[in-house]
């Protein structure tokens, strides 16, 4: 009886640390968030409180108005290049409030991605889902030249392990124990070319591919 009972014992012991160790996970992924908010105001101090970039239900009616009025399926590049100052900010702050959506996510590059991964992040937005777990790896992070991409260098520019850029720039020698595409194949017109051109070539054997698709935040 004694033995059951010391049995049991040590299964609830167990099981609430294991509830423990989710709860401060969890924690850690939400005060990350705050983090970006924080980079996010040093990066646009004028622009922070009069676009309340922290309300994230403002945020997301500004930016869905937005969408409604100017995005062209016949030409969306031009869309993601209209990126730029206030419009620009509503983007990188939807994107951020969005990021941390994603604990699943989170908790699976956290499983499988080490510190001596370099990564590849095709379409890396503003990069905040990631930005403290990886902040020890070289990252290579590829998207259009607009707003987006100049916050991600404003976050960058004192850690020589980030390095920006666009795939028309990016060394076409180099290949990745890591590559990220998350939420970008349902904006492309040929998704498969894409992959086969851009992807395929560019990961190592027995390297990591995460790839999510679709995004409902944007078109």
């Amino acid at each position: 009886m004694l033995h059951l009972l010391a049995t049991l014992l040590l299964y609830l012991y167990r099981k609430i640390l294991i509830i423990m160790s989710h709860d401060t996970e969890y924690h850690n992924f939400v005060s990350e968030k705050e983090k970006e908010l924080h980079r996010l105001k040093s990066y646009a101090p004028d622009k922070y409180d009069s676009l309340q970039l922290f309300n994230k239900k403002y945020c997301d009616k500004k930016w869905n108005e937005y969408v409604k009025k100017h995005f062209d399926k016949k030409n969306p590049v031009a869309f993601y290049r209209s990126w730029v100052d206030d419009i620009g900010v509503l983007a990188i702050s939807t994107n951020i409030h969005d990021q941390f959506k994603r604990y699943e996510l989170y908790q699976s590059l956290k499983k499988h991605i080490h510190r001596n991964h370099v990564l590849l992040d095709i379409g890396c937005g503003s990069a905040a889902l990631y930005w403290e777990m990886l902040k020890d790896n070289e990252v290579f992070l590829v998207d259009l030249p607009n707003e987006n991409q100049k916050y991600v260098e404003f976050k960058s520019q004192d850690d020589s392990r980030k390095h920006v850029c666009t795939l028309s720039n990016l060394d076409q020698s180099l290949v990745f124990d890591t590559i990220l595409i998350i939420d970008v194949l349902e904006h492309l017109k040929n998704p498969s070319q894409f992959f086969i051109e851009n992807v395929h070539r560019r990961l190592k054997m027995g390297g990591l591919l995460f790839i999510q698709a679709p995004w409902g935040g944007h078109p």
